[in-house]
């Protein structure tokens, strides 16, 4: 490429996404019935409450046309700048000033143990007292969170393991390959596990998990009913 189109170039990036958002809208007007969706995913939110959120939103509005990105942090952030998801969930730890973050659900992390290993005692931990013990991770948007708490206490990991499926990582920690520091929300959507005690910190450590949206531009009719039932249901589940 030239260098004047290197210049040229950005200026040309801004019109196509702009572009492509107007379209969206203009078949939205036409009506929601006629509409399609575009959200970016990451994984808690995705085995969790996901799945009953485009249930109950597909009961009002049924011929939604959906497409769910499965994204990391990154990858959520990139699409809404670039025009290319309507909106995406992100947790509170993710800071991005190009983006207005909707909270929606508080998310603990908890401690999950090998049964018999002396912490396992304890009702509860602090967390100092994980310093030195090896840990099992899973890596991603868990890992991100978990590093800016750890940063706020000084505290490098013995990670001892790292793996991208959460139910992986809780399977290494059951054959006492090391503890886990998992949220509550991936948690859930491990049906069954062995050989493990969940112990809370003293002082209790959560993220917030929300919608991200792009700051300062007008929502798609049908993005902004989606961010509105999206509100209504955490409410719900928040009571």
């Amino acid at each position: 490429m030239t260098k004047e189109g290197e210049k040229v170039l950005p200026s040309f990036q801004i019109i196509a996404q702009e572009e492509a958002r107007i379209q969206r809208i203009a078949k939205s007007i036409v009506g929601l019935e006629e509409s399609k969706l575009s959200l970016g995913v990451i994984s808690s939110v995705g085995i969790s409450y996901l799945p009953d959120i485009l249930k109950g939103f597909l009961k009002l509005y049924p011929q939604v046309e959906y497409e769910c990105f499965p994204c990391t942090y990154e990858t959520v952030q990139n699409g809404i700048s670039d025009g290319m998801i309507d909106c995406g969930f992100l947790s509170s730890f993710v800071k991005n000033n190009e983006l207005e973050f909707i909270p929606l659900w508080e998310d603990e992390f908890v401690v999950l143990i090998p049964r018999g290993r002396a912490l396992s005692q304890k009702e509860e931990l602090d967390i100092e007292e994980i310093k030195s013990e090896r840990m099992i991770l899973v890596s991603g948007e868990e890992e991100h969170d978990l590093n800016k708490i750890f940063e706020e206490h000084n505290i490098r990991p013995d990670i001892a393991m790292r793996s991208t499926d959460a139910v992986s990582a809780l399977k290494l920690v059951e054959k006492g390959f090391g503890i886990g520091i998992f949220s509550k929300v991936i948690l859930e959507g491990i049906e069954v596990w062995q050989n493990v005690e969940v112990r809370h910190f003293t002082k209790h450590y959560s993220r917030v998990l929300g919608l991200a949206i792009q700051k300062g531009q007008m929502l798609s009719p049908t993005s902004e009913k989606f961010v509105r039932y999206v509100q209504e249901y955490s409410q719900v589940e928040n009571r």
